[in-house]
């Protein structure tokens, strides 16, 4: 095989692993009917990890709502499809672990979309996505955010409405990106400096000032903590 074709061949290949990182957005088959109103559905992962990370990430959207569980502990929820949320998440240990997500749906379409980045020494890293190896239940069973949590024959596999950036929920894990400064209008004298583009789990932020050495303090709304930009 000349160096040319080695080269295709491994792009080929580094096509196909990309392809397979992206995750899709499931939900309860329902037997093949639509989701009703005011619907509540639960799902589970399991996957092993032979070391701790030393970070973990959720990104999460849901079309509602979803609670989010890792090993039984809660770790956050999420409300709307539009931008996925970043959770940080602390509980993964060595061994078997399980992401439990109740997801609810209000009206209309129902599904939710996620993806878990661990991060390990030496510059490791894994992801655990959402797609259809997921189990699912219509009801919720006692200590079924548990990671020994004994599936009954009411867990099923997820269904597949699609991948990231299927319509009509498009890309919802793309990074925001802040106003460019050349499109802003401002008053003689003053000039602008993009120093920082708030990010999916940042919250709204509502408040900024200075402290006593010149740098910003940014508040966040609910119960997020405080930034500093230096």
């Amino acid at each position: 095989m000349s160096k040319l074709n080695r080269l295709v061949v491994l792009f080929t290949f580094l096509s196909i692993a990309a392809q397979a990182q992206v995750p899709e957005w499931i939900w309860h088959p329902n037997e093949g009917k639509k989701p009703t109103n005011n619907e509540a559905r639960y799902f589970r992962k399991t996957f092993s990890v032979k070391t701790k990370p030393t970070s973990a990430v959720l990104s999460i959207a849901a079309d509602d709502e979803a609670q989010i569980w890792v090993n039984g502990n809660r770790v956050g929820e999420v409300k709307g499809w539009n931008n996925a949320a970043r959770l940080k998440v602390g509980k993964i240990k060595f061994g078997e672990n399980v992401i439990a997500v109740r997801g609810f749906s209000g009206a209309g379409e129902a599904a939710f979309i996620a993806k878990l980045e661990m991060s390990f020494n030496q510059g490791k890293k894994s992801v655990v996505l959402s797609d259809a190896t997921w189990k699912t239940s219509a009801t919720g069973d006692d200590d079924w955010q548990e990671a020994d949590f004994a599936a009954s024959k009411n867990w099923v596999a997820a269904k597949s409405k699609g991948k990231l950036g299927v319509a009509p929920w498009g890309d919802v894990m793309k990074a925001a990106q802040a106003t460019a400064v050349e499109d802003l209008t401002l008053l003689p004298g003053f000039k602008a400096e993009l120093l920082w583009t708030s990010q999916a789990g940042e919250g709204s932020w509502i408040c900024m000032t200075t402290d006593d050495k010149g740098r910003l303090i940014i508040s966040p709304q609910d119960d997020l903590p405080f930034y500093r930009i230096t």
